[in-house]
């Protein structure tokens, strides 16, 4: 998978705030140069997105780590500013493309046979939902991806 942000992170300025997205994480600072949030993806498993798909508000993003507990004072309000340019949801998008991109590796799709990541947490059924050596699972069944 070869991605934009192999080479160069993605930069949004606005008046009140500098967001970077790069293949490692989110830095976001205020005017002020004073650190709003700060993620590594190596230390998040998920991407949990509200008011995602609604095109009357912004955008908030949570960021979970390898426990799928939230990660303390991380939140981040994305894509604020209203767009006539025919969308509204680029921050939010260079920040799952990248997450995407940091989890699934240079070698997708190739790797599929051996990658390893977890992919979702079932907290009725207490079960982590993973993809390894080319199998989902979800503790209880699993499914092959050929």
């Amino acid at each position: 998978m070869i991605s934009v942000f192999d080479t160069h992170p993605v930069v949004f300025e606005s008046t009140d705030r500098i967001l970077t997205v790069s293949y490692n994480g989110v830095l976001c600072k205020d005017s002020n140069g004073q650190v709003i949030t700060d993620i590594d993806f190596d230390d998040v498993n998920e991407l949990h997105l509200t008011r995602y798909l609604n095109s009357n508000s912004n955008y908030s993003i949570i960021f979970r780590d390898h426990n799928w507990k939230n990660i303390k004072d991380q939140d981040l309000d994305t894509d604020r500013k209203e767009s006539n340019a025919g969308h509204n949801i680029r921050e939010t998008k260079a920040i799952i493309a990248a997450f995407a991109r940091h989890k699934l590796t240079a070698d997708f799709p190739a790797n599929l046979d051996t990658l390893q990541l977890p992919l979702d947490y079932s907290y009725m059924g207490k079960r982590e939902i993973t993809i390894k050596n080319g199998v989902i699972s979800n503790g209880k069944v699993d499914i092959p991806i050929n």
